[in-house]
């Protein structure tokens, strides 16, 4: 495995790094068992049942969380695909949240914004790179 920089980290990160760091590593890593290299294929759940793919050569870059008081915290970064394959992200999930739902920002027709669920999850071409920013999908 190549090294990485410090703003490049492989998306299986050390339990030893801080609370906060793994809160959202954990929050990235877990749907690795959603992921599927054929978008209409139905999630099987952890990737210790069999379902999902393998995290080599996915990588997450620049992590952030923003945490909130009251309402909702979340998570940011870049996911590079160097799988050799197409992902589809569809789910996620996380013990340290009673919920994790992927969401995009919509136009609420009235001139501001609005988040709401996405549907069918984010595809990450082979190559390519999802960015997870707010305001993002």
């Amino acid at each position: 495995m190549s090294q990485h920089s410090l703003s490049q980290r492989s998306f299986l990160p050390s339990l030893a790094r801080p609370t906060r760091r793994a809160a959202l590593a954990a929050a990235l890593l877990l749907p690795l068992a959603a992921c599927s290299s054929d978008p209409s294929a139905p999630s099987s759940g952890a990737a210790s049942d069999g379902g999902g793919t393998s995290a080599e050569g996915l990588t997450l870059v620049d992590p952030w969380v923003k945490a909130a008081e009251e309402g909702m915290t979340s998570a940011f970064g870049t996911l590079t695909n160097a799988t050799g394959r197409a992902l589809q992200l569809i789910s996620a999930s996380t013990p340290s949240a009673g919920m994790v739902e992927l969401h995009e920002t919509m136009g609420d027709g009235s001139g501001g914004m609005s988040m709401q669920e996405k549907e069918g999850g984010f595809p990450i071409p082979d190559g390519g790179e999802l960015v997870l920013e707010p305001g993002g999908d």
